[in-house]
């Protein structure tokens, strides 16, 4: 798929009025397959600053002013991460901002793996609440892969795959939709003991069977998350958004 640069959109705040904060650049790197070595600060920034130059500018993702040696100036999300948000904010938004927030976090994510990048550490605190929107942040456990990459079927990081990062992102679909805080382990799940023999990427029995909870908000979505009914990320976002 051809890489084309995605404009700032109408609306956006200047990048010199944004208030700043930092998050420590990871001094080692996750290689292709799943290889962990010790690497100098001056190669941590130039990876770093590839992926944010890869990622570009996209309303779901916090603006990034500047890769120095051992940090990143990333715009301060004055509301915090989403996990603190939640735990915070007991009374859920509205339906239509929770609706929303899915869409925009499907939308993001789409894009990520659109431009070739994993993030593996898919989670509630990685994601940034910044004037009542959601916002990717921390992509210091990313891989960056080839341009030409499948990104229906590529395995990184000791077993992350597209069906696991899709998992992933259903956890936290759900933690929105439901508005409270919902982890899981998850891994390949493809010819281990610990599969359940359905086909799901999970080895946790107790995640909850979404279709049966009351009219969870994107239910059938979640649902497909947890049990490999996506192909891609970009399946994944292509059908929500078009809910």
């Amino acid at each position: 798929m051809p890489q084309t640069s995605i404009p700032t959109p109408r609306g956006s705040t200047p990048a010199a009025s944004i208030q700043k904060s930092t998050i420590p650049n990871r001094p080692s790197i996750t290689g292709a397959y799943g290889l962990v070595s010790q690497i100098s600060p001056t190669r941590v920034r130039k990876i770093a600053k590839a992926i944010y130059q890869r990622l570009g500018t996209h309303n779901g993702i916090i603006h990034c002013f500047k890769v120095h040696d051992r940090s990143t100036e990333l715009a301060l999300a004055k509301q915090g991460n989403l996990e603190q948000y939640i735990l915070t904010h007991p009374a859920a938004p509205s339906v239509e901002r929770r609706r929303l927030w899915i869409q925009e976090l499907a939308e993001a994510f789409g894009h990520v793996h659109e431009r070739r990048v994993v993030p593996q550490d898919v989670a509630l605190r990685n994601i940034l609440v910044h004037n009542d929107s959601l916002k990717l942040c921390d992509f210091g456990d990313s891989v960056l892969l080839p341009l030409e990459s499948d990104m229906a079927c590529f395995s990184v990081g000791g077993g992350v795959t597209p069906q696991v990062e899709i998992a992933r992102v259903g956890c936290v679909f759900y933690s929105v939709a439901v508005w409270r805080v919902f982890e899981c382990h998850f891994d390949d799940g493809e010819g281990d003991d610990d599969d359940d023999g359905n086909g799901k990427v999970f080895s946790q029995t107790e995640l909850l069977d979404v279709s049966t909870d009351g009219g969870v908000l994107f239910a059938s979505a979640i649902e497909k998350c947890w049990g490999r009914g996506y192909a891609s990320m970009e399946a994944l976002r292509r059908e929500v958004l078009d809910s």
